[in-house]
């Protein structure tokens, strides 16, 4: 992989990771943090993760009494397949929104990390389908067949995994997604 050294890359996962943590504290408790901050904090973040690391002793076993964590862990998909992770803020009252989305191997390498935006976004939902269908354009592009989508958009996952037909406002999106 020539593009992005594997630090810059670990950067632009945090930096991710915090536009989505961003994203939910506005969606959930209807604040909205500077966005200069994410970039602070991810720096923070990053260097905390490189801490915490480093307390694990010979043993493999963390120092508990330095650390608290939360240890949910990365499942590696199989052989052959990658993962696909994509993810949303959107900012309701300017209504634009942001995308990330990266594409992870079996052996936890990232083939690409991308970022877009788009205007005149009215919820969520079509947000998160925007989005996905951007994860799908790209590993199209990049001619992946094997790919394992995950996101966080539990309304728009159940519809695309669904038989039924959806008439709401983002039902042509799931349709179109779903083919």
């Amino acid at each position: 992989m020539g593009g992005l050294d594997k630090s810059k890359l670990e950067e632009i996962a945090v930096q991710l990771r915090k536009v989505w943590l961003r994203s939910n504290t506005l969606v959930f408790d209807k604040r909205l943090t500077c966005p200069k901050m994410l970039i602070s904090t991810s720096i923070e973040s990053l260097k905390d993760f490189k801490q915490a690391n480093s307390l694990v002793n010979s043993n493999n076993e963390i120092q508990q009494s330095e650390l608290s964590v939360n240890m949910t862990r990365w499942i590696r998909p199989a052989t052959n397949f990658v993962k696909v992770n994509w993810d949303v803020p959107l900012d309701v009252k300017e209504r634009k929104m942001g995308m990330g989305v990266i594409i992870i191997d079996e052996n936890g390498e990232a083939l690409l990390a991308a970022c877009d935006s788009r205007r005149n976004v009215l919820s969520v939902e079509i947000a998160e389908c925007q989005a996905l269908w951007r994860a799908m354009q790209l590993c199209n592009d990049l001619n992946i067949h094997n790919a394992i989508f995950e996101g966080d958009a539990k309304t728009v996952i159940m519809e695309v995994k669904g038989d039924e037909e959806n008439f709401s406002y983002f039902g042509s999106l799931i349709d179109d997604i779903r083919n």
